[in-house]
């Protein structure tokens, strides 16, 4: 196994040169440090272009580092000094999903002046780090890191996963670490990981600085999608955001080139049919999370983060191409979205709640079943789309079209949507991969051998978990043999 290290920006610290004062002049040493940076950022010269920028930026580096070398400790002795001076300018502000995933962050917080008396480093490894293999756990452990950076001054994070199988766990830590003081200041990284970060363009998003790479290491060897986020227009004052392309159409068309890419690097590509059900699956997935994603007023629109990659593995002589998807948008859950369902929708998803509540015995299984309802046919939020029997079918697109592409014929390699929405967590896998049409034309999957309504799902498929996230997660792991679509699909 193959393990780097990753640290940090480096500019406020090296571990043999520091200043030893008292936890006051330490505080203000770091302060001070912070304010030089900021008044040569703030000089005409360096004002402007990102080119100009960057030069100051370097200019604060090298003026910072002189502090620094001329306050040399002796060896031995330990300096107090704030390793990111950045972090004396956090501020508590909500959030809804740090909030949501660590509700002890603002209870344990302390501040910045009392770590100081402790400097101690503190770890943790982030291991089976997978929505597809350990839902629970990996929500666990986003709350683990959460809270430690209410309380310890510095944190070093292990990523020390030997097979790195979904992205989109790193998709819900980047936007976590937007809410967290920036103390972590390295640790760890595996060569897996490290390709996943690199190929997807998450290394900033991520906070990761620079990743020491040895002289043995290969090159990075997958293909990624890169990270797309989408802001709801008008957050910035943009009032003319409806003249321009819609960024969902932009991304599911350039999605579907990047998955066409990753296919023609083994002489087979999607039928134009295929390639369309696919773009309109994924942009259904963007618009759903666009439409459904606030719950402000019926006018507001959500936000929402895709990534993806492809990596080469072998088994015998041929050669599989294992694939990961993942869409998070924060705001509704599933369940919250279809409070404002048109009231022939409520009733049906009452009715379904009503009749199965008490068969299931773990968490808030009224949650879990309304997702279940969600992911039919004709359950819309929208009440025009239920009154022409036109709407509530992008569920049903997205878990066929994975369902598709995760034929491979091996049992081994099944393929994995997991949905994670409030504490809800449904895990469409086999037998229960694709839903079936009814007598309405209308394609149903109720997670039990026999696809009715009237029987509960297993939990095995629909569980209810400890925490909770706010928004919707879609992960997407699955694997694609080129040998196998050649001999039964039509490419």
């Amino acid at each position: 196994m193959s393990v780097k290290r990753w640290n940090k920006d480096r500019r406020y610290l090296d571990s043999s040169r520091g200043a030893r004062f008292d936890k006051d002049n330490d505080l203000a040493f770091s302060a001070f440090l912070m304010r030089k940076r900021a008044g040569i950022m703030r000089l005409p010269q360096y004002g402007g272009s990102a080119f100009l920028k960057a030069r100051g930026k370097r200019v604060a580096r090298k003026l910072i580092k002189s502090y620094l070398k001329r306050l040399r400790v002796a060896k031995g002795e330990k300096r107090h000094v704030l390793k990111n001076v950045n972090a004396l300018l956090y501020k508590i502000a909500p959030d809804p999903l740090r909030d949501a995933l660590c509700p002890n962050f603002i209870v344990n917080w302390r501040p910045m002046q009392q770590r100081l008396k402790n400097q101690s480093v503190h770890k943790l490894s982030l291991e089976n780090f997978s929505f597809a293999k350990d839902p629970e756990g990996t929500l666990h452990q986003l709350r683990a890191l959460g809270e430690a950076c209410a309380i310890f001054p510095d944190l070093r994070v292990n990523f020390s996963d030997t097979d790195c199988d979904d992205v989109t766990p790193y998709i819900v830590l980047a936007h976590l670490s937007r809410s967290l003081p920036p103390i972590i200041s390295g640790g760890q990284i595996t060569q897996e990981v490290s390709d996943v970060v690199d190929a997807v363009g998450m290394q900033r998003a991520l906070r990761i600085g620079t990743i020491r790479r040895k002289s043995r290491d290969k090159g990075n060897s997958v293909s990624a999608f890169p990270l797309f986020d989408r802001t709801p227009p008008g957050a910035f004052g943009d009032k003319d955001h409806l003249l321009r392309p819609q960024v969902k159409e932009y991304v599911s068309d350039r999605f579907c080139d990047t998955l066409n890419a990753w296919l023609r690097a083994h002489t087979i590509e999607l039928t134009p049919e295929a390639e369309g059900a696919f773009t309109g699956a994924i942009g259904e997935a963007l618009d759903n999370a666009e439409r459904h994603g606030s719950l402000s007023s019926e006018k507001a629109e959500g936000d929402w983060s895709i990534a993806a990659f492809s990596k080469i593995s072998h088994s015998g002589d041929s050669k599989l191409i294992r694939c990961s998807v993942g869409i998070v948008s924060i705001g509704a859950t599933i369940s919250e979205s279809l409070n404002s369902a048109a009231s022939e929708v409520k009733e049906r998803i009452d009715k379904y709640v009503k009749q199965h509540t008490p068969l299931l015995s773990r968490g808030p299984t009224a949650e879990c079943l309304r997702t279940v309802m969600a992911l039919q046919d004709g359950i819309t939020r929208v009440g025009k789309a239920t009154e022409g029997r036109r709407g509530g079918v992008g569920f049903m697109e997205l878990v066929d079209i994975f369902a598709e592409l995760g034929k491979n014929g091996r049992d081994d390699l099944q393929s994995m949507l997991t949905i994670l929405s409030g504490k809800a967590c449904i895990r469409i896998t086999r037998p229960f991969e694709k839903g079936t049409l009814s007598e309405e034309q209308m394609r149903q999957l109720w997670f039990n051998d026999e696809n009715v309504m009237s029987h509960p799902p297993k939990g095995s498929h629909v569980q209810s978990l400890e925490i909770g996230f706010p928004g919707v997660i879609l992960s997407a792991c699955f694997t694609i043999d080129p040998t196998y679509l050649r001999e039964h699909l039509d490419t």
